[in-house]
């Protein structure tokens, strides 16, 4: 049964649940897939009053997972500490339980639940006793799902670049293309056309009346709204609900999908579309799964609306909503409008520091997006990001890039400065950036990653003695003089007398120059030639 519905058949609820005594728990995910909020809710509850065994349970739990996350008034208490409980410890080799932690994490994840849905997955490292099938791409899919919503985009990439070929075999394809939508839609900018191509494949496909069919398009949308296609979103979302309140969708993604329709209007600067779509989100603020997006977007409300103290208010509290919730993208778009409003109230600095949180958070785990929302927020008022630390070459501009060429040439600031005819503080923030991108804390460290540029030869080794060659050695690779004496076993006043005096052999007016000619000079000795074979004997 649960092949037919993934693969858009309509199976017969129940005609596998006889025998095992949860006919209603069968009904009740049949309910939800086809988007029947009154009669999930009905058979969940049957099921978990008939539940009489461990597994009939733990299914019965989970369909009640599904009819709270389609219920905009969640009657049925919270099923997920128990949830837990009742599989924890059951073998996850076995079939029947295998596929009710799959369940169970889809339930968490249509509640918002992102961390709950994860540690509710079967271990990937366990082999899935449904390989193969179109349950096995249920359980991937949802692992990608999970991860990206989590902000961990590099990890979901990994998952979705494996899933391709088992959903297309099950006629998933759509359901792949959205998912791939979604994670490339957040990575990096490279992804970008990409992603459209993605969207645009799933906008021209026949549209599933189902779970997974309005599934796609809501993945599709938030892959297009990440790249900054908020219109072609719009329309997926529209075309995914039913109807202007999104009813067909479960209310986690009737509140975005409204919150996409809100910054339509933003865009637009349309007031009444903004209060109209705002009115029809406000229903869902007491559902734990909407709570966060209809605080955003009351904050993008208040903003649009010229009160940017209560947008400032409420677009915090959506921050901390957000996170405690463990769902990332949600709390980088809730700063990325806190950093709105605070520009509204004329507080660069609060706005600042709110983006450079959240691009800290985003960028290890390849949520390249959210740079890319804050670099355009705060490009409004004047202001710039850091690079991302050990991004290299690739994060900085083209006059960071001359900055640097000129660094590792030798020249100082002053002359960096007359060179390029900036400001000595321009030339300063740029070398604090080009630090940041590789990583590193000084001009030795610069050196040491990338290597010094110029056609010098640098100066002779041999000038040096011995003792001074394996200083300099050292502080060319970004060593403290506390590293180096402890390298070289010798005090560290040795090591700044060795130091002092390689300067004056040299003529070097810093460490920098005496790390830079070191290495200048490793580079002009050329290599030893090549070895080559001895010729056979009386050739």
């Amino acid at each position: 049964m649960v092949a037919a519905l993934l693969c858009g058949g309509q199976a017969e609820a129940g005609s596998e649940a006889d025998e095992a005594q949860d006919r209603d728990a069968w009904r009740a995910l049949v309910a939800f897939w086809f988007g029947g909020t009154d009669e999930t809710l009905q058979h969940a509850g049957r099921a978990l009053a008939a539940a009489e065994d461990p597994l009939g349970r733990a299914l019965a739990l989970a369909t009640v997972g599904l009819a709270r996350a389609r219920n905009r008034d969640p009657v049925l208490t919270d099923p997920f500490d128990e949830l837990e409980q009742v599989l924890r410890g059951r073998d996850q080799r076995d079939p029947a339980w295998w596929f009710a932690r799959t369940l169970a994490a889809e339930a968490a994840l249509t509640c918002a639940q992102v961390d709950r849905a994860l540690a509710l997955l079967p271990d990937s490292q366990v082999p899935s006793p449904w390989e193969g099938t179109a349950v096995e791409v249920l359980q991937r899919q949802l692992r990608v799902r999970a991860l990206a919503f989590g902000g961990r985009i590099d990890h979901a990439r990994h998952e979705v670049d494996a899933l391709a070929s088992v959903a297309t075999t099950h006629d998933l394809a759509r359901l792949a293309a959205g998912l791939r939508a979604l994670v490339l839609g957040n990575a990096e900018p490279a992804g970008a056309d990409a992603t459209h191509a993605l969207v645009a494949d799933v906008a021209a496909s026949p549209v599933r009346d189902d779970h997974v069919g309005r599934g796609s398009l809501l993945l599709a949308a938030f892959g297009a709204v990440a790249t900054g296609d908020v219109r072609s979103a719009a329309t997926l979302v529209l075309r995914a609900g039913g109807d202007a309140s999104l009813s067909a969708l479960t209310v986690v993604d009737q509140a975005l999908g409204l919150e996409l329709l809100v910054a339509v209007g933003e865009l637009d600067g349309d007031q009444e579309a903004v209060r109209a779509w705002a009115s029809l989100a406000a229903p869902l603020a007491a559902h734990p799964a909407a709570a966060s997006t209809v605080l955003r977007i009351r904050a993008r409300e208040a903003a649009l609306l010229g009160d940017a103290g209560a947008a400032v208010l409420l677009a915090e509290q959506a921050v901390e909503s957000a996170e405690a919730a463990g769902r990332a993208v949600e709390a980088a778009e809730g700063r990325v409008v806190l950093a709105r409003s605070h520009l509204l109230a004329r507080q660069v600095k609060e706005a600042t520091r709110t983006l450079r949180e959240a691009v800290s958070v985003a960028d290890p785990g390849g949520h390249a997006a959210v740079r890319r929302s804050a670099s355009q927020v705060l490009s409004t008022a004047g202001r710039r990001l850091p690079p991302v630390s050990a991004g290299g070459w690739s994060v900085l501009s083209p006059r960071e890039r001359d900055v640097a060429d000129l660094v590792l040439r030798g020249l100082d600031q002053h002359a960096i400065a007359q060179s390029l005819f900036l400001s000595p503080g321009t030339v300063r923030s740029h070398v604090s950036r080009i630090l940041c991108a590789f990583g590193v804390g000084t001009r030795v460290g610069l050196l040491s990653a990338v290597g010094p540029r110029g056609d010098d030869p640098g100066r002779d080794p041999d000038d040096l003695t011995p003792r001074q060659r394996d200083v300099v050695g050292l502080l060319a690779q970004g060593r403290s003089n506390v590293e180096v004496a402890a390298a070289l076993e010798i005090s560290v006043k040795a090591v700044e007398k060795h130091v002092s005096d390689a300067l004056v052999r040299w003529d070097a007016a810093s460490r920098f120059e005496l790390a830079r000619q070191w290495l200048r000079a490793e580079a002009a000795v050329p290599a030893p030639p090549a070895a080559t074979e001895p010729s056979p004997a009386g050739a």
